[in-house]
């Protein structure tokens, strides 16, 4: 497809991806409160029972220490993002596993809940920058698997040309795993 492919070193940001929750959970009882408060009974209960309890506990100094920490983790991003155009990741760490209710929402008291699994989404939905992911291929047993690409800020543009130029070249986005 014409790209060099060059190795870049990550900076470890796990120190920052804590906070990610403490930002989700206040951002999701403010939008809950603005949008959908006369709408409760619409409302998921792992959504009222967790995301929105913790959310109510937050204080205004852990949220502004919150976002401290995101603008250090997004200079660290944006540090590797400068020297190329776009990042290539896998999406998740390992196939697709069993969903239950438990692992899908589970306590999210747990502050790295799910930063293991998405280590190489969150930190990018966490620092804003755009992102597109797309089939990359199958595992042995049938199990869809994915590619990310991660660009800096304001180069969606550029990624949905990569994105597209990437599927036109694979076949995997017409080929379906069995359910």
């Amino acid at each position: 497809l014409g790209a060099e492919i060059v190795d870049v070193k990550m900076p470890d940001i796990s120190q920052y991806l804590s906070y990610i929750n403490i930002i989700s959970s206040a951002e999701a009882l403010n939008s809950y409160i603005r949008f959908h408060s006369t709408d409760s009974l619409k409302i998921p209960w792992w959504v009222k029972n967790d995301l929105l309890h913790i959310g109510s506990k937050i204080t205004g100094s852990e949220y502004a220490n919150a976002v401290n920490m995101r603008i250090k983790c997004n200079s660290l991003i944006s540090q590797v993002l400068e020297k190329i155009d776009v990042l290539l990741t896998p999406t998740l760490i390992s196939p697709p596993h069993t969903f239950t209710s438990d692992s899908l929402h589970g306590d999210l008291n747990n502050k790295l809940l799910g930063t293991t699994f998405s280590q190489f989404v969150i930190p990018y939905n966490y620092s804003g920058s755009p992102s597109l992911c797309t089939p990359s291929g199958f595992t042995k047993d049938g199990l869809p698997l994915s590619i990310q690409f991660v660009g800096k800020h304001l180069s969606e543009p550029l990624l949905c040309q990569i994105g597209n130029a990437y599927e036109k070249s694979t076949r995997f986005t017409s080929v379906h795993p069995i359910l």
